[in-house]
């Protein structure tokens, strides 16, 4: 290379490089904002340079290299690296960052205290306005699952002016509005100084919920309120979940030792369990060896259910069906699976006598039998009640065979009698009561129990017959065919239906005693209602007479028909305000008592509710409630708009009504019901100023602004949150139709300043609210660091040692300068963690740096295991007293792990100009570069595919080179070609035009030929590279634009996710 050509590539790359650093200084804010939600429309600002909205937001925030460059080395480079934020785990358990950064002081320094900003934007001498404020307390700092959480929401008016309508919206994802939705919608109105109280009941929507996060906001319609950052409130308050884990083996103990053997384990066979605070049920299925895990289990005690597999008899045997969890604790089980009892336990059933009175004790003898080789412990008896003429065996007089008592035993090849009572069954339908009985030897779990089944006796004193003749007394003729109901005369509820014979005669069964009314169908009348007293154990005569008359329905005809009616309380709800759903289950139709039971099905909109809220009406867990025709339940629904409803759509909830799966409604039309309201998303317009506070003054004056500065958006109420812009030279921006919500807002500032705290801002609707921006100088300036391995390699393995240098120029004395060191994610990172980090340790005490002192203290630690097989390892820290404060000195290094080798497997791409997928760079000679030394590697040609696959090279990260116009884009964070000993993985990279890139030089491989680049769009060409090795000037050329161009790609992504 000439030296014309590097004096010529000098001067470029001496742009580029300041233009780089420019660009990437001012990112420094952005490293800190939430990550953006979906972008939605449009943004607008005032009066030029009109923000752009992305088709889609970025999914990184803007990162932030150091505020003070650190000086390159000189032969090698060392990456500039973004800090996390407050970490919720030790860096070494890859920290998960919080979604705000703590509002702290960018310095030390000791200010005078701010006087507030006087009103922007035409406010001098404007109308008084109201000025809201939100406040929330819970009643408690943490509740245990499945307890209600209470929640004080306090709205204040420190305004001159009445707040009239107040709009109070609400986002609630993790829990359910029990009470307080109410006066959430009532809209209050709020005198100067006045304030409303609205005391909350908060349900967490699920039993492993570890938290519950609000938000609620106040504002008024068309009024900006003139203190924005505190009309919304965002609160949280801890679930205090106590988990532990089991497992073990399920086993078949066919040798009978209570211990696991070879070849007794139990494969592919479902473990059901029940217990825990709160109340759950899991399962897990055995391995092939039965090896058992559950994950996460609710402290407490509990029982093995049920064993499943389709394939066998066994369950578990029940001196082991039961263990307890403890909290942060792993239990071991051990299950031994047993043949189910019923192989060897008989038993029979017989009532003392065929017949009892109503009021008397019914006696039963219970007779055990075992035919196995052991005595059989704890055997209980569990009853199912199919129907009301059926015991149930929880009564005392079952004693030890209670489901929930001791149990007898049944001795070894013997047998047991046992002598029971219990009491006759209220509300039979007939007049004999049933036993249908499972004996077993563990507990209500009666998985495998002896069934006895089909034993009865007669009650007397509970029903009686009626019978008689039904006649036209005018001309004496009996009437055939005729239905008759039988009502009860006080409920008038259907006892009986029955009908007359030919001869006029009628006979009704087991008719309940008391007084009843007979009802009798079709174009009869009598002068009063027969009304008989039925006397129990007898046939109770009567006879009917009638004349002709108008039509009576027959109000025996069974014919059982639910509906269902549901209305929203409003035909249209703004997006966070409470919905209110009357829903109404009626039977219909005529006969018998119908259960009817509520279910939702899913339809899109639906509305976000707790199911719980159908109570005793719902199918699930409960089973439904008994209507008797004419009679209803109404219950009202409390819930929120869907998050994922798009912007003005509809909420809904599709609700069927029904018995059951045997239920044949006979109009099923009115069995389903999908009520709709419209949704509004009300919305503002926000106002964003952004300033460098140049004099320190809390204020922003004329020559502060800042001009052309990226300013985003994001939050909201709905998925459509993001929004970016610019600002204009005012340093204004403004985002238009923004839905009503508290939004994050951020901003990019340049030449280093940084937000002095983070701002939030509530939006009022219809008016445009005003938010500002204040810049400040970060603690870097003034409080320079480093961090700087003593090595620029180490062997695989071996510890490393890096010197942290801090200088405090500041002002004053720090009596602690913390560090925290963090990334991505990515494999090699290096955490502040372990004793070699002394005070610099993430979380420890700090050190102490004076006034005008340099301090360097050497820290060490173990080399990250995987950094061998990528030959590499990485630290990015970030320091000061506050090392989560924006404003930190940012700092970082990186030392290679040389020896082994792997493969280099890459797809060179161009985007399609019209939208479509890339297409493949096909011939194109390319170079790969060390990321550390600079030193070319590798040169090679692309395939037709754009594919190319070099083996056998050193593991590392390599800069991709396409010599001419061009530039290589790696999307993704930790943006290089990654060499790694391990499975190969083809990565892709885009070529883009770029500045111009002089030939690094490298000889091709013997067996491949020198292509002519092939011509490509966007000003490509060129002629044939060159194979030559690179000369010592064309390299330095090339160190300086990678270090121009690779820095800011080298900070994407550093901060841990």
């Amino acid at each position: 290379m000439s030296e014309r050509s590097v004096s010529r590539a000098l001067l470029k790359i001496g742009a580029m490089t300041t233009a780089a650093l420019i660009a990437f200084g001012g990112a420094s804010a952005g490293a800190f904002a939430q990550e953006p939600e979906t972008p939605a429309t449009s943004v607008e600002q005032t009066p030029s340079n009109q923000p752009s909205e992305p088709a889609t937001p970025p999914t990184t925030p803007s990162t932030t290299p150091p505020s003070t460059p650190d000086p390159a080395p000189s032969t090698e480079p060392v990456p500039p690296s973004t800090p996390a934020t407050e970490p919720s785990v030790p860096p070494s358990q890859a920290p998960v960052p919080p979604g705000t950064t703590p509002d702290l002081p960018s310095t030390p320094d000791t200010k005078p205290e701010e006087t507030p900003p006087p009103p922007q934007d035409g406010w001098e001498g404007g109308p008084s306005r109201p000025d809201l404020s939100v406040q929330l307390t819970f009643g408690r700092a943490e509740y245990r699952p499945g307890e209600d959480v209470d929640a004080t929401l306090v709205v204040r008016n420190s305004g001159a002016a009445p707040a009239a309508g107040i709009r109070l919206s609400h986002h609630v994802q993790d829990a359910w509005i029990v009470s307080g939705a109410d006066e959430l919608g009532s809209r209050p109105s709020l005198r100067p100084a006045e304030q409303k109280v609205i005391n909350l009941k908060l349900r967490p929507k699920w039993d492993w919920s570890k938290d519950v996060r609000v938000e609620f906001r106040a504002t008024v319609d068309g009024v900006a309120d003139p203190t924005p950052g505190d009309n919304g409130v965002t609160g949280s308050v801890k679930i205090r979940q106590e988990v532990g884990t089991a497992g073990g083996l399920l086993y078949v103990d066919k040798n009978g030792n209570g211990s696991p053997d070879l070849n007794e384990d139990l494969d592919n066979t479902y473990v059901y369990v029940r217990g825990g605070t709160p109340q759950v049920t899991r399962s897990v299925l055995s391995s092939a060896v039965g090896e058992l895990r559950f994950g996460d289990l609710p402290v407490g005690e509990y029982v093995v259910t049920q064993l499943y597999s389709g394939s066998n008899t066994y369950v578990i045997d029940p001196a082991h069906s039961t263990f307890v969890v403890e909290n942060g604790k792993h239990t071991t089980v051990t299950l031994p699976a047993v043949p189910a009892v019923d192989s060897v336990l008989g038993a029979t059933m017989a009532f003392g006598k065929s017949t009892y009175h109503r009021d008397e004790k019914l006696g039963i003898t219970v007779t055990l039998t075992n035919s196995g080789t052991r005595p059989l412990s704890g055997v209980v008896a569990v009853c199912e009640e199919h129907s009301p003429d059926y015991l149930r065996s929880t009564s005392p007089g079952w004693g030890a065979l209670h489901p929930d008592g001791a149990g007898v035993v049944v001795p070894a090849g013997g047998s047991v009698t046992v002598e029971v009572t219990d009491e006759v069954p209220q509300n039979m339908r007939y007049r004999t009561v049933y036993a249908f009985c499972k004996f077993g030897n563990n507990g209500r779990n009666s998985q495998g129990y002896k069934s006895v089944q089909g034993i009865y006796a007669s009650i007397k004193g509970t029903f009686g017959d009626l019978s008689g003749t039904l006649e036209n007394s005018e001309n004496g003729q009996k009437i055939a065919d005729t239905p008759i109901a039988v009502l009860d005369a006080t409920t008038r509820r259907l006892l009986k239906s029955i009908k007359t014979d030919r001869n006029g005669a009628f006979l009704a069964y087991d008719v309940p005693v008391g007084r009843v009314e007979l009802v009798v169908a079709g174009r009869w009348k009598s002068a009063a209602p027969f009304v008989v007293d039925v006397l129990a154990d007898r046939s109770n005569e009567v006879a009917l007479s009638v004349v002709p008359g108008p039509e009576v329905p027959d109000l025996g005809a069974n014919v059982p028909d639910l509906a269902i009616t549901a209305k929203f309380e409003k035909d249209s709800y703004d997006v966070g305000e409470p919905l209110k759903l009357k829903v109404v289950a009626k039977h219909v139709g005529t006969g018998f008592a119908l259960r009817a039971q509520v279910r939702s099905e899913y339809v899109t909109g639906e509305m976000d509710y707790d199911r719980k809220q159908f109570g005793d009406l719902g199918a699930y867990p409960a089973r439904g409630v008994e209507l008797w025709p004419g009679e209803s339940r109404e219950v009202t629904l409390v819930g929120q708009v869907p998050y994922t409803l798009t912007a003005d759509g509809q909420v809904t909830l599709r609700l069927v009504v029904d018995s059951g799966y045997l239920h044949q409604d006979p109009n099923l039309a009115d069995n389903v019901v999908q009520p709709v309201a419209d949704v509004t998303y009300p919305s503002g317009d926000l106002a964003v100023h952004v300033y460098a506070d140049r004099n320190g003054n809390g204020r922003r004056d004329a020559g502060e602004e800042q001009g052309d500065t990226p300013v985003s958006t994001s939050g909201g109420t709905s998925s459509n949150g993001y929004r970016d812009g610019r600002t204009d030279a005012s340093g204004r921006v403004v985002f238009r139709d923004l839905p009503l919500g508290t939004y994050r807002v951020n901003a990019e500032l340049r030449d280093g300043w940084v937000r002095a705290v983070p701002v939030e801002a509530t939006i009022s609707a219809g008016v445009e609210t005003p938010v500002e921006i204040r810049g400040v100088r970060p603690l870097s300036d003034k409080l320079p660091a480093s961090v700087r391995f003593v090595q620029r390699s180490y062997a695989a393995g071996q510890d490393y040692q890096a010197d942290v240098t801090i200088t405090n120029n500041t002002g004053a004395d720090l009596p602690a300068v913390k560090a925290y060191c963090s990334g991505p994610g990515d494999a090699g990172e290096i955490y502040n963690s372990g004793a070699g980090w002394g005070d610099l340790v993430w979380n420890g005490a700090g050190v102490p740096v004076a006034n005008g002192e340099t301090k360097t203290v050497r820290v060490s630690g173990e080399q990250p295991k995987d950094s061998p097989a990528i030959g590499y390892a990485t630290i990015g820290c970030s320091i000061g007293p506050d090392p989560h404060d924006p404003g930190a000195t940012q700092a970082g290094d990186e030392f290679r792990v040389p020896g082994q080798r792997g493969v280099a497997h890459l797809e060179l791409v161009r985007d399609d100009p019209n939208g479509g997928q890339a297409t493949p760079v096909a011939d194109m000679p390319v170079v790969l570069v060390d990321r550390i030394s600079l030193e070319p590697v590798a040169r090679t040609v692309t395939g037709a595919d754009g594919v190319f696959l070099l083996r056998d090279l050193p593991v590392g990260r390599y800069h991709v080179v396409v010599p001419g116009p061009w530039q290589v884009e790696f999307r993704h964070s930790n943006p290089y070609l990654h060499v790694v000993n391990g499975p190969s993985v083809r990565q892709r990279a885009y070529l883009v035009p770029g500045p111009e890139v002089e030939d690094p030089g490298y000889p091709l491989p013997e067996n491949q030929a020198p292509v002519a680049r092939t011509p490509v769009a966007s000003g490509g060409g060129g002629e044939v590279l060159a194979k030559t090795g690179a000369s010592v000037l064309g390299l330095g050329v090339l160190g300086a634009l990678l270090v121009a161009f690779g820095v800011g790609a080298s900070v994407i992504g550093r901060k841990r996710a």
